[in-house]
């Protein structure tokens, strides 16, 4: 795998007549092999050639243009190829923010680089089968972030969350997975909790890469990319520059795997976020919030040391939206409900917040502030402490469930029971309750 390029059959300056007809062909062929050395998977394409983004809507009532999973109907833009690119200067679609509810929402809490502990997550919720392939029919997966670091299987992971966001799609169901600290910290360089593994994965992505270019390069007309290592500055550590190349923003891989992800997510009447929200990132606007996250991923401006752009301020500090910590203390006590709650009433018709970031253990997956902040993240990966996986589900938009790790039979859903402290208020609405209020009695 350290092979040089120049030493590799082929170069951009030779001509190979068996080629000539098929340099498209044989690109794409390469690409798969890579992907599949890599990530162990073969996905559709390196462009975005099967858009993932699409619009927002402005409420949680279903639109006609969505169903009930939150996917747009497929139009003739589905079958453009390369809906973005760092060329394409209108840039991609926003990323939808808002919306509406699922008959069945599942979510998973951090994963951090352990691909059996999301295998686990993923079959606990019956999403995927022996064969990584998705069976959750019109399901709606939310991953809550924080994919990366703590082990030494990401890009397993990154691969295989985005073929289940394709598979998803196609079976009318969707994948959506949140930006992390863990991400965020990563696309500016810190890399603190990146392991020897992880480190080591990498460079073996690097290798991989470096000899896809060759082979790209051995028909005259295919697709050559530059050296993925040729623009990180010298003053990274020689084990740390592969990682820098592939996670620094505007990096081909963030642009295929990071750019679509958002840091908050509202599905019917529950939002989603790696930290937590506050009434100032409500102010500021959650959909401004997913923009400008974008914005810098695909960007590939670096500071006058060579090094990433930091990223924008509603990821840094105590306040961001991926670190806070107001209400996933594991002491409810602690937890600051009535800033949940007004937080919460400024986004009408929203009822729960669902986090992670903050391992809950013991216990696991549970609720607190009245069933409004449910805290998802169990400390499932083995740099966190190799929890048996959970998984939270919200049926019809009302009932949220807990399921847990099956221990028996190995591969199977895992036993539900209703999470505790999360039941709607009865709909007061009909004749029946408007009559009982009206008389003082109390409404189950």
């Amino acid at each position: 795998m350290g092979i040089p390029i120049r030493e590799l059959p082929g170069s951009p300056t030779t001509t190979q007549p068996h080629c000539a007809a098929v340099p498209h062909v044989w690109s794409r062929f390469v690409d798969a092999f890579v992907d599949f050395a890599v990530g162990g998977h073969v996905l559709a394409g390196r462009a975005k050639d099967s858009p993932r983004w699409t619009q927002p809507v402005q409420s949680a009532a279903l639109d006609p243009a969505t169903d009930q999973s939150g996917r747009e109907r497929e139009t003739a833009s589905v079958n453009q190829t390369d809906s973005f690119s760092p060329g394409n200067t209108e840039g991609p679609p926003p990323l939808a923010t808002v919306l509406p509810a699922a008959d069945r929402v599942v979510a998973i809490g951090d994963i951090h680089g352990d691909i059996a502990k999301a295998r686990q997550a993923l079959r606990t919720a019956g999403l995927i089968d022996g064969h990584d392939r998705w069976t959750g029919k019109s399901t709606v997966l939310v991953q809550v972030g924080d994919l990366l670091d703590r082990g030494g299987q990401e890009l397993a992971v990154v691969y295989l969350f985005e073929k289940l966001r394709r598979e998803a799609r196609q079976a009318g169901g969707a994948v959506h997975v949140l930006l992390g600290n863990h991400e965020t910290g990563n696309f500016e360089g810190w890399f603190r909790y990146a392991t020897r593994e992880g480190r080591r994965d990498f460079q073996r992505w690097a290798a991989w890469e470096r000899l896809g270019i060759g082979f790209r390069a051995a028909c005259e007309g295919g697709r050559v990319s530059p050296d993925p290592l040729a623009s990180v500055s010298e003053r990274v550590r020689s084990e740390l520059r592969a990682r820098m190349a592939a996670l620094s923003p505007g990096s081909p891989l963030l642009q295929r795997f990071f750019a679509d992800n958002p840091s908050v997510l509202r599905l019917g009447s529950t939002v989603f976020v790696h930290g937590g929200l506050l009434p100032e990132h409500v102010q500021y606007g959650l959909e401004r919030i997913n923009q400008e996250g974008q914005e810098w991923i695909l960007s590939p401006a670096r500071r006058p040391d060579g090094l990433p752009e930091r990223g924008p301020h509603f990821f840094h500090t105590r306040n961001a939206v991926v670190w806070v910590q107001e209400y996933s203390h594991t002491d409810p006590s602690i937890c600051d409900c009535r800033l949940l709650e007004r937080t919460l009433e400024m986004l009408p018709g929203s009822h729960r917040m669902v986090m992670g970031h903050t391992i809950q253990q013991p216990g696991g997956i549970n609720a607190t502030c009245r069933g409004k902040a449910i805290r998802v993240d169990v400390g499932m990966s083995e740099g966190c402490g190799g929890a048996e996986a959970e998984i939270l589900e919200i049926r019809k938009d009302r009932e949220v469930w807990v399921v847990r790790a099956a221990e028996e039979p190995a591969g199977k859903p895992g036993k539900a029971h209703v999470l505790a402290g999360t039941e709607l208020p009865a709909d007061k609405s009909g004749f029946w309750g408007k009559l009982k209020e009206a008389m003082g009695a109390r409404v189950a």
